[in-house]
């Protein structure tokens, strides 16, 4: 079939092109119908995950597992089919996860999170290594890489509270490992597929953790700088491995020197401050240190990619992959200003914080900064110090401009957008013009918030930024929309101003995208920092959440119109029916529709970094969606499981695939067809018999076990896999945590006196299990969290249903003859059940 993707038009500055080679934009008809396979067994696994969050417990628990091991065993079996064997064994992975998260929840076992995730990447391994495939090995890697942060956190200690080094290492060593596994090798490729996606995610998340870890360890570690020496080497030595790379990966290496510059600023900042008693004299030195490191990386960046790239640096490529200097420069810029404005703040401090002063060392700073990066190469020095002087100036005259105002309003905000989009095109340079776009849609964003945010409360409203993100990433869709049906020109042939135009709608575009991410956590990749947040999303705004969500709804049909109508190769009963379900999504999610709207433009043009960008982003989002408050987790769950099956049924009757389809798109054949199943067979054993097993042990303690009552005292989150819960904290009298906190995986015996109405008191507590004493229990206490548990330190609740447990003073547990306890119901002041 002819390639229907083909146009090529000239890049914006991009956001993540360190993934885009990987997606295969020029695409057919067969490729957008694997693409649409994949999504449906994804939606269909995501359904199941947030039906088990919903927690049925109006049915009964062996009904539940039926209901998912059905749905396990129906996409193992369809694995069988080589034709359909990736989306099935997609769905079979996120339904193993399901059934295990089922089984913790049932039973509320009060294993560590870890566990479930170690355990579940262990069993459906067998089925990464059947696909070979990097959408698979991506799923499989966010679930090992979830198991290794929630056992860091377990074992090594939290954010600022004195990390320990022998976990943090082997938590790096687990990721280096996964690195060199998914690493651009060529003897591992051969058996394990390409994994360009699941590489560099895996490489971003370990410079992730050398940031987070060496950090923590300048400021409150107690390893005498162990970690933080330890994360600058296992920097060098990536950084080395990425520069020798094949292929090279230009934008890694830049996200490597940003993590260079977060360091080296973070330990310049700790050893100047230990030493100095003088803070105005550190604040100086602090910042010449801050632009020293910020400048000198952007030029060995630009250098080392000049060396390696050779003419992608020069004049007429610089647009498309001088990027990566532009996220690092302007990221490490802002850093290396907080200093600079602290040390004029201090010595000068009346003069630049009151009155013209600010303006005036504002509109110097900005002079002298548009002067060196015009006369500047982008290799030189010079330029990154001009930078930095751009991002002073626009800061001291953003912070003249809002003092003035008394606060984020609408007209200063407008101002500073119009200055940073003047400075933008007066700077008239590539990576530049692009970072002043990403401020200048910052500024917009601040302004229609303050025009649209209503906060009677003090809650911080998110539904008005996320309509400010989605019409800029609209407003930047409809430029590269008209300019496609304007001008068929290539980027060499178009005028300076609209070059120009599409750096600066490229970075606004970007500022959008990660925005639009920061938002909130997404399921899998994210955490419950924003979940505070998020439970404000409707409160107060005078765009209600139904005109949004038409908004979003009629931005998705826009791009679904925009991809399909122009192609008659797309029209057909899948296209409309991927078209139904995008406009569905997007009614659902109102961030969704824009980016929509802006990968169904930027996709067949071959802007293949804005669609990558707009593409992830739009995955973000999706999984976003389990955190959002304003929808109940059963009705998510029919939508997705409805979504999700329509496609796949819609697919699969579409009629057969030619059969030189499976050369196109399927990976040169590793396993052959008897080996493939069996590593289909093992894994589907192993989940099924570990399930079974558990069960089994279970219900033997529920038939079996004693009854004993705990006092507790509950407070209400969200867990990641499991829904709602309440987290427990039973009256355990032991040794002073605070002052022998216990270790991860340590044991401790309690033996219980039982009153009359069957109330447990701890009498005594030992490291060594008591023999059994008749009319005496034996509860085996768990280590969790810096303290210990009975059981499980949770209960999950159907949500929507916390008011019910409100009033639980006591937990109800079956316990075992080896001293394991169930906690099968929580109870009043009376001991009746609350269920």
């Amino acid at each position: 079939m002819a390639n229907t993707f083909g146009k090529r038009q000239p890049e914006a500055v991009p956001l993540i092109e360190m993934i885009a080679a990987a997606v295969p934009w020029h695409m057919d008809r067969m490729k957008v119908r694997r693409g649409v396979e994949f999504a449906a067994a994804a939606m269909i696994g995501f359904g199941i995950i947030l039906w088990i969050a919903a927690h049925w417990s109006h049915i009964p628990r062996f009904t539940r597992f039926g209901l998912v091991g059905a749905a396990l065993a129906a996409s193992v079996a369809a694995s069988y089919i080589a034709r359909v064997r990736l989306p099935a064994l997609i769905a079979a992975f996120l339904a193993a996860g399901g059934l295990l998260a089922l089984v913790g929840q049932t039973y509320q076992t009060g294993a560590d999170p870890w566990q479930l995730f170690a355990i579940w990447a262990a069993l459906t391994l067998p089925w990464a290594l059947t696909a070979r495939h990097d959408a698979l090995w991506f799923c499989w890697t966010a679930v090992v890489t979830t198991g290794l942060a929630l056992w860091q956190s377990t074992f090594a200690g939290h954010w600022f509270a004195g990390n320990q080094p022998t976990p943090v290492m082997l938590v790096w060593t687990g990721l280096a490992g996964l690195a060199l596994f998914f690493g651009p090798w060529d003897a591992l490729q051969q058996w394990r597929g390409s994994t360009r996606w699941t590489f560099r995610l895996v490489v971003l998340l370990l410079l992730a953790s050398l940031v987070h870890n060496g950090l923590a360890d300048v400021f409150g570690g107690r390893s005498a700088g162990t970690i933080y020496f330890a994360s600058l080497l296992l920097l060098a030595v990536i950084a080395v491995l990425i520069v020798n790379a094949e292929p090279f990966d230009f934008a890694l290496l830049a996200l490597a020197g940003l993590t260079a510059d977060i360091l080296l600023i973070g330990g310049a900042g700790r050893m100047l401050f230990q030493s100095r008693s003088d803070l105005i004299g550190g604040m100086f030195v602090m910042g010449l240190v801050s632009v020293a490191v910020v400048g000198a990386t952007g030029s060995g960046l630009m250098a080392i990619g000049k060396d390696r790239v050779g003419g992608m640096f020069g004049t007429a490529g610089a647009r498309v992959s001088a990027w990566p200097v532009a996220l690092t420069s302007g990221i490490g810029a802002l850093i290396a200003s907080v200093p600079v404005i602290a040390f004029l703040s201090l010595f000068i401090g009346p003069f630049v914080l009151t009155g013209g002063g600010t303006f005036v060392i504002g509109f110097i700073a900005l002079g002298m900064g548009c002067k060196m990066v015009r006369a500047t190469a982008p290799t030189q020095f010079l330029q990154q110090v001009g930078v930095i002087a751009l991002m002073l100036g626009l800061g001291l005259l953003a912070f003249a401009v809002f003092r003035d105002a008394k606060g984020f309003t609408t007209a200063p905000s407008l101002l500073m957008m119009l200055v940073a989009t003047g400075l933008a095109f007066a700077v008239g340079r590539t990576w530049v013009t692009g970072l002043l776009g990403a401020i200048a849609a910052a500024f917009l964003s601040f302004a229609i918030t303050a025009m649209f945010a209503v906060a009677p409360r003090g809650g911080l409203h998110l539904l008005p930024l996320v309509s400010a993100w989605s019409a800029i990433i609209a407003a930047g869709a409809a430029w590269f929309a008209w300019q496609s049906s304007w001008s068929q020109k290539t980027a060499d042939e178009m005028t300076p101003l609209l070059v120009d135009c599409d750096r600066f709608i490229g970075g606004a575009l970007a500022m959008a995208l990660i925005a639009t991410v920061a938002t909130g956590p997404t399921f899998m990749l994210g955490n419950n920092i924003l979940l505070g947040i998020r439970q404000n999303l409707v409160v107060g705004i005078p765009f209600g959440w139904q005109s949004l969500s038409v908004l979003s709804a009629l931005l998705g049909a826009a791009g679904a119109a925009w991809f399909l109508l122009p192609r008659p190769s797309m029209q057909t009963v899948l296209g409309f029916a991927t078209a139904a379900v995008v406009v569905a999504l997007s009614a659902a999610i109102p961030a969704l529709g824009a980016l929509v709207l802006l990968f169904a433009i930027t996709a067949p043009d071959g802007r293949k970094v804005l669609a990558t960008a707009a593409l992830a982003t739009s995955l973000w989002v999706i999984g976003a969606f389990y955190y959002d408050l304003a929808w109940p987790l059963q009705n998510k769950a029919a939508l997705m499981t409805a979504c999700g099956l329509i496609l796949i049924v819609v697919a699969f009757l579409a009629g057969e695939r030619p059969h030189s389809e499976a050369v196109a798109e399927e990976p040169v054949t590793f396993w052959q067809p008897r080996a493939a199943f069996a590593l289909i067979t093992v894994g589907a054993l192993a989940t099924a018999g570990l399930a079974g097993q558990s069960i089994a042990s279970m219900e033997a303690i529920l038939a079996h076990g004693e009854t004993a009552y705990l006092a507790l005292a509950p407070v209400d989150p969200r867990s990641l896999m499991q829904g709602d819960y309440m987290a427990l904290n039973f009256a355990v009298p032991t040794r002073d945590a605070r002052r022998n906190p216990p270790r991860p995986g340590e044991r401790l015996w309690a033996t219980a006196s039982l009153d009359p109405r069957r109330v447990a008191t701890i009498d005594t507590v030992s490291a060594e299990k008591p023999a059994t004493t008749p009319g005496k229990l034996i509860f085996e206490l768990k280590a969790k969290s810096s303290r210990w548990i009975v059981g499980t330190d949770a209960w999950f609740f159907k949500e929507g249903t916390a008011k019910q447990w409100q009033q639980a003073r006591f937990g109800e547990f079956r316990v075992g003859a080896d001293g394991r306890a169930l906690l099968v119901d929580l109870a009043d002041n009376e001991l009746k059940s609350l269920k």
